[in-house]
C-alpha cells in the first residue's frame, strides 16, 4: 500500500461527511413516509413496519412519539399506544391528548378518565382538546357527578 497524499485527506473527509449527511436525510425521509402511512395518510397501515422504522430513528421528537400513539390508536392497538406513551421521556399536552383521544374514540371511557386524573396529578397544562376529549368520555360513561366536577374545574380554570 502507498500513503495517501495529504491534500486528499480533507477532500475524502468532506466526501464522507456529505455521504453521511445525505444518508441521514434519506433515512429521515423514509422514516417520515413510513410513519405517515401508518397514520393512514397513505394506504399502507402496517404497524409492525412503522414500529421498526420508529425504532431506527436516531432522534425521536415529540411529534414522532405523538404520531406513533395516534397511529396505534387508529388501528385500535391501545396497549401499544399506552406503552409508547409511557416510554416518552418528555410528555407534552399533545401526547396526553393523543392517548386520551385514542381511549375516547375506541370506547374506553374509564381509561380516559383515569388518564385525565393522572394528567391533572402530573400538573400538565390542559387545553381545549383535553377538555373536549374527557367530556366525550364522560358522556359515554354516564357519570353526572364526574361531569359536574369537570364543570367546576373548568369554571376555576376560566376556560370559557
Amino acid at each position: 500500500m502507498f500513503a495517501m497524499p495529504s491534500w486528499k485527506a480533507p477532500l475524502n473527509m468532506v466526501r464522507f461527511s456529505m455521504y453521511v449527511s445525505c444518508s441521514m436525510k434519506c433515512l429521515r425521509g423514509w422514516l417520515r413516509i413510513g410513519i405517515r402511512q401508518f397514520l393512514g395518510i397513505g394506504n399502507w397501515g402496517n404497524e409492525v413496519e412503522a414500529h421498526r422504522l420508529f425504532d431506527l430513528m436516531p432522534e425521536k421528537n415529540a411529534i414522532m412519539w405523538t404520531a406513533m400513539v395516534t397511529g396505534y390508536s387508529k388501528v385500535k392497538d391501545l396497549e401499544s399506544a399506552r406503552r409508547c406513551f409511557n416510554q416518552m421521556p418528555d410528555k407534552r399536552v399533545a401526547l396526553w391528548n393523543a392517548v386520551s383521544s385514542g381511549y375516547a374514540q375506541n370506547g374506553f371511557a374509564e381509561e380516559d378518565v383515569e388518564l385525565f386524573n393522572d394528567m391533572m396529578n402530573a400538573s400538565v397544562q390542559t387545553n381545549e382538546t383535553t377538555w373536549v376529549t374527557v367530556i366525550l368520555s364522560c358522556s359515554s360513561r354516564g357519570d353526572p357527578c364526574f361531569a359536574e366536577s369537570l364543570v367546576k374545574m373548568l369554571d376555576n380554570m376560566a376556560y370559557r
